[in-house]
């Protein structure tokens, strides 16, 4: 709805979904509303729903006339297909299925014609192919295109997962073609040309397409934080100047003030060029750690090893001056670390039903980090 809100009048374009809805996510991803009416309403604005909603009301009033006729086995199955789509519209995004859209299409069609073709007197009903009421079929193509448009955009999506998958199992070369017919395949995702830009990261030979597809994720997405933050890397891996890389980070932080990789990495990047402002950044994730943000209370099992990350570098800050300080970060990251260590099989297991590469590194990260601390509350007794 609050897509809808924001371009009341033509929405984002049909078949759009899966591409604008992340900068309006409240929880994970998905690649549809699942609610017909709300998603049309976001891809096309309200005045295609009002529009979508009328031609249903008038043919459903001309199928329930003819259900009087001799044409009434047509009348009825288009009125169940009609009411069909309708209130399935409500719990899922069925209109994302091509099928499904042409038959609205033509059950709105035949409805039309059903009433538009009856005698009243006679009450008989002649359907043949030359009666069908085209000005209707011409009205309902947007729905039909708008469906095909949608259901490609998932198809896109799903040869992102393939690719990804490839990528975790070293399948390169695989995974880079995977992932280059997903961003063919829609090509005003930000999603999938993000997708694209990560594989030929891991493909060495392809570094040259690297800074174009960077671009042209940002232009597509301009307020996803994220997406400075990956510019933001890959500059720093090109070193390149560093008020370039100083701007990108900039804006990931303007744009979502409180996310911690975002942080963390400034802040590290920061202190690395000998700057100690970056010290503010790791400070704001400590302090974070008591006020986290968001409508919704974090999933327990998803434990963000950036605190313990943070803790750890304050810990060694202050170990030389000011014990006392150092020992409470250490006590904190050693919280988070058990609270990480508590929750990783479930972790794991949420993230294999759902399909996710699961984080293989995280089990050593927190090796290390106790490790460190460890050693630091060593150096303080």
């Amino acid at each position: 709805f609050r897509m809808a809100a924001a371009r009341p009048l033509f929405g984002w374009g049909a078949g759009s979904f899966p591409s604008a809805y992340p900068q309006f996510a409240e929880t994970g991803y998905t690649r549809s509303a699942h609610q017909s009416w709300l998603q049309i309403a976001a891809e096309c604005g309200f005045p295609a729903v009002l529009f979508l909603l009328a031609a249903c009301v008038v043919a459903f009033i001309n199928g329930w006339k003819a259900l009087r006729t001799n044409a009434w086995p047509i009348a009825a199955g288009s009125l169940g297909a009609l009411v069909a789509f309708c209130v399935h519209g409500l719990t899922d995004s069925g209109w994302n299925i091509v099928s499904i859209g042409v038959l609205l299409l033509a059950v709105l069609a035949l409805l039309e014609t059903s009433n538009s073709q009856t005698s009243e007197k006679s009450q008989e009903v002649f359907v043949a192919k030359s009666q069908i009421n085209y000005r209707w079929l011409l009205a309902c193509l947007p729905i039909a295109l708008g469906s095909w448009i949608s259901q490609r955009a998932q198809t896109g999506e799903d040869l992102r997962s393939e690719s990804r998958e490839l990528m975790s199992k070293g399948d390169l070369g695989t995974a880079l073609d995977k992932a280059a017919n997903a961003a063919y395949i829609d090509l005003f995702s930000a999603r999938l040309k993000d997708n694209l830009a990560q594989a030929y990261a891991s493909d060495q030979s392809e570094r040259s397409e690297l800074d174009n597809l960077y671009l042209r994720v940002i232009a597509l997405q301009p307020t996803r934080a994220l997406n400075y933050l990956k510019y933001a890397e890959y500059f720093i891996e090109r070193k390149k100047p560093r008020s370039e890389i100083a701007a990108l980070f900039g804006s990931a932080v303007k744009f979502d003030p409180n996310d911690t990789e975002i942080r963390f990495n400034r802040g590290q990047w920061k202190l690395q060029q000998k700057d100690e402002s970056g010290w503010k950044d790791i400070g704001y994730i400590a302090a974070l750690k008591d006020k986290p943000y968001g409508k919704y209370p974090a999933t327990p099992e998803m434990v963000d090893l950036n605190f313990a990350r943070a803790y750890a570098m304050l810990a060694e800050r202050d170990v030389a001056r000011n014990k006392s300080a150092a020992k409470n970060w250490i006590t904190r990251g050693l919280e988070v670390i058990a609270e990480g260590r508590k929750y990783e099989p479930h972790r794991r297991e949420i993230e294999q039903a759902a399909q996710v590469p699961i984080d293989e590194s995280r089990e050593q990260t927190m090796n290390e980090l106790e490790s460190q601390m460890k050693t630091l509350l060593d150096k303080l007794s």
